[in-house]
């Protein structure tokens, strides 16, 4: 779905979106009574909230950590033993990081091209 475009937008996803993949798991485990809620909605906010943790620590911007990695070969976080805040993720796998990034890549703010509000406001005053 998000390859194709089809439910996937700048900000997120399109309404409707998990109806489409209920309607996908429908189609491929007919039997398995999935559904949007509870099942569906769930597991999205999980790998969500789990991909935001572990993209937030690699990236530097939670806590304001450097120095984390993510190692492709364990699926795993690296540099992590000098780091006590984050020790539930020391032993754990993440196989689906690379995907979420595909998935949940734009969908929040990192405060990354962020402009404190006097430069906006002299940007805004040289325009004219």
């Amino acid at each position: 779905m998000v390859s194709l475009g089809v439910y996937k937008c700048d900000n997120g996803f399109k309404p409707g979106y998990l109806n489409h993949l209920e309607e996908m798991l429908r189609k491929s485990c007919p039997t398995s009574g999935i559904k949007v809620k509870p099942h569906i909605e769930s597991k999205v906010n999980v790998l969500k909230r789990q991909w935001s943790m572990v993209n937030d620590m690699i990236m530097g911007i939670k806590h304001g950590f450097s120095g984390f990695g993510f190692d492709s070969n364990t699926n795993m976080m690296t540099a992590l033993d000098s780091f006590p805040d984050v020790k539930e993720w020391r032993r754990k796998s993440f196989p689906f990081y690379n995907g979420c990034c595909v998935i949940f890549g734009n969908d929040r703010a990192t405060g990354k091209d962020e402009v404190a509000p006097e430069y906006a406001l002299k940007e805004v005053e040289n325009i004219d």
